[in-house]
C-alpha cells in the first residue's frame, strides 16, 4: 500500500490585535499640563485641585508665592485706598456697567432700552463726579489717586472721560505697568512646567573597564576594579 504522507496542519491566518499604547506617566502629565495652558489661554477658570494634580508641590507653591508677592507690589505702589476714593469707584463701576449695557442695546438695534440705559448712566456718571468733587474738596492729596487732573468742566459722561484710578486697568496698561494676575501667573508657572517637562532626560551609560585596563590598574594599585 502506498504510504500516505501526513498533511501539514494549515497555518491558521490569525490577525493580531494591535497592542493598546501605553503611555508613562511623563507623557500624560505633558498631555494634562498642555490642556490646562490651552485652557488658560482661552481666558477659562482652572480649578486648584486640577493643578495640584499635575504640578509638582514646588510648582504649585510657587503660583501662591508669586500671587502673594504680586499683592504685596501692588499694596507698597498704591498703599490701601481710602474709603472716599473707593466709594468713587464703586459708583462710577456701577455707571461704567449701564453703560455698556446700553452701548450693548444700542448695538442689537433695541434703541429704546438703549435710550432708557444710556440717561441712567449719564445721572449715575453725574453722581460718581459730584462725590469726587466734595472728596477733592476736603482731601486735595486724594488726586495722586486719579489717573488725570480732575477738572469738573472737562469731565464727560462716558467711561473714557472721567477720571479713573491709577490702580486700575486700562490706567496700568496706559503707564506701562506689569500687572500681574492669578491667571497669568497660573499660565507662568504651567508654561515653565510644560518646557521641564518636555525636556529629555540625560542618560547615564556607564561602561564595564576592558580587561586589559584592569590589568593595568592592578598592577598600579594593587587590586581589580569589579
Amino acid at each position: 500500500m502506498p504510504s500516505s504522507k501526513p498533511s501539514k496542519p494549515k497555518a491558521k491566518n490569525q490577525t493580531q490585535k494591535p497592542k493598546p499604547v501605553v503611555r508613562s506617566i511623563d507623557q500624560k502629565r505633558l498631555e494634562k499640563l498642555t490642556a490646562i495652558k490651552t485652557k488658560l489661554e482661552l481666558g477659562k477658570h482652572v480649578q486648584n485641585r486640577d493643578l495640584q494634580t499635575w504640578l509638582t508641590r514646588d510648582e504649585f507653591a510657587e503660583i501662591e508665592a508669586r500671587w502673594t508677592n504680586e499683592k504685596e507690589r501692588r499694596l507698597s505702589m498704591y498703599g490701601e485706598k481710602p474709603d472716599a476714593i473707593r466709594e468713587y469707584e464703586s459708583r462710577l463701576s456701577k455707571a461704567i456697567l449701564t453703560y455698556n449695557r446700553a452701548d450693548s442695546y444700542s448695538q442689537q438695534r433695541k434703541h429704546a432700552a438703549a435710550k432708557k440705559l444710556m440717561a441712567q448712566s449719564e445721572v449715575q456718571f453725574e453722581h460718581a463726579l459730584e462725590w469726587l468733587e466734595e472728596s477733592l474738596g476736603l482731601d486735595p492729596s486724594l488726586q495722586a489717586w486719579l489717573d488725570r487732573p480732575f477738572d469738573r468742566g472737562d469731565a464727560g459722561l462716558d467711561p473714557d472721560s472721567v477720571p479713573r484710578l491709577v490702580t486700575s486697568r486700562s490706567a496700568a496698561r496706559q503707564a506701562g505697568m506689569a500687572k500681574q494676575t492669578i491667571a497669568g501667573i497660573k499660565m507662568q508657572v504651567v508654561s515653565a512646567a510644560i518646557e521641564n517637562s518636555s525636556r529629555p532626560a540625560l542618560a547615564v551609560q556607564t561602561t564595564k573597564p576592558s580587561k586589559k585596563l584592569n590589568e593595568l590598574l592592578e598592577m598600579n594599585n594593587g587590586f581589580e576594579l569589579k
